[in-house]
């Protein structure tokens, strides 16, 4: 089953606003995938492993094991509210 993983901080305003909408759309597509949220204030060292340029951000992983990273997608930053209503065609892509 292929990995989502939701990148993002507690005290990003970005992350708060997208917080429930990813929730609402990761609802309706729940058979597709697992997902997996990462706080990077608790886990700064991932920014640079997985090139994190901003939060919140999803990224795709074909992995089981989350070793491959040559098969890691980022499909979605979210920093406007334009963006946010792109969630769901870039989910529906996975």
């Amino acid at each position: 089953m292929k990995k989502l993983v939701k990148f993002s901080k507690p005290n990003c305003p970005h992350c708060v606003i997208f917080d429930p909408i990813f929730k609402r759309e990761v609802e309706k597509l729940n058979d597709k995938f697992e997902t997996f949220e990462v706080d990077i204030s608790e886990a700064p060292h991932l920014i640079e492993v997985f090139n994190i340029k901003g939060v919140p951000a999803l990224y795709k992983f074909e992995s089981d094991d989350f070793k491959n990273f040559t098969e890691i997608e980022q499909i979605f930053i979210g920093h406007s509210h334009e963006g946010y209503k792109d969630l769901l065609d870039s989910l529906n892509t996975i």
